[in-house]
């Protein structure tokens, strides 16, 4: 990584550690997974597909181990919409339910009056601060 040579030395240490933390914590990410997949190899029942094992260690230590299965609706297209026209309504709506969610430009198009009304049941914070180490050229 090479930066601006005028860059004062400590904004370019903070720089270049934060960079090498950001990168250290992708490749532990990735060494984490693949060490759990390891840990539930050696330890956990094979057979088992969902549901939680716990097998006892030494010293009154114990491993959890938590199968589960992801679920989530494919609404792509409308699809979600159209499976509700021919699925009975008492059936459909025991499975599905509708998550309300804010169009963001659609609140920030309305009036301060109207925004005004929504402060009611809407809640705004900063959200995470994203930071990106572009390269030249690019």
């Amino acid at each position: 990584m090479q930066l601006p040579a005028d860059m004062i030395p400590t904004k370019l240490s903070l720089l270049t550690e934060w960079y090498r933390k950001k990168e250290l914590l992708r490749l532990i990410q990735g060494e984490e997974i693949e060490l759990r997949a390891q840990v539930v190899s050696a330890f956990g029942d094979p057979n088992a597909e969902i549901g939680t094992q716990t097998i006892a260690l030494e010293a009154g230590w114990k491993l959890k181990i938590k199968k589960s299965l992801d679920y989530k609706l494919d609404n792509t297209e409308g699809a979600v919409e159209l499976f509700q026209q021919d699925c009975p309504a008492d059936v459909f709506n025991r499975v599905v339910k509708w998550n309300p969610s804010l169009i963001v430009d659609g609140y920030k198009a309305l009036s301060e009056q109207e925004q005004k009304a929504f402060s009611e049941i809407l809640t705004i914070k900063p959200a995470a601060i994203q930071v990106e180490l572009v390269k030249p050229g690019e």
